[in-house]
């Protein structure tokens, strides 16, 4: 029942990572991380293909192998990040103490995802000897 449970979630969390691939503002990687998550938990066949798959794996691969983000990947997602609260904040919503309340989650994101490690060569070159066990 649990396995059924974490497939469930993990597919409908793979569904949506892959539509925020295509709409801007539905985050990708968020949940293809929670996808990797419950099949890891679940199913090592889809664990498996997911990380192997060529749409996918560009995504998870830098925070499941190396624990970095990509420098490309750190400025795509804090602009469209920033981009899409301007126009939800300016053009969408009336409620200034909501407005507020995101701006704020916005710049404690932005400053998590830009205090993250960045995915270097070296970061690369030290992880390639190394095997990681499930």
């Amino acid at each position: 029942m649990r396995n059924l449970l974490l497939m469930t979630i993990g597919t409908l969390a793979v569904l949506l990572g892959l539509l925020g691939i295509i709409l801007p503002g539905l985050p990708t990687t968020p949940f293809l991380l929670l996808s990797s998550f419950c099949f890891l938990k679940s199913s090592p066949k889809l664990y498996n293909k997911l990380h192997t798959n060529r749409i996918t794996a560009p995504y998870i691969k830098p925070f499941t192998t190396y624990k970095a983000i990509s420098l490309k990947g750190k400025f795509l997602s804090v602009i469209s990040m920033w981009t899409v609260m301007f126009f939800s904040c300016f053009f969408f919503i009336d409620n200034n103490y909501i407005k507020f309340i995101i701006i704020i989650c916005g710049i404690a994101v932005a400053i998590y995802i830009l205090k993250y490690p960045t995915l270097t060569k070296e970061i690369i070159e030290k992880h390639k000897n190394q095997t990681y066990k499930l």
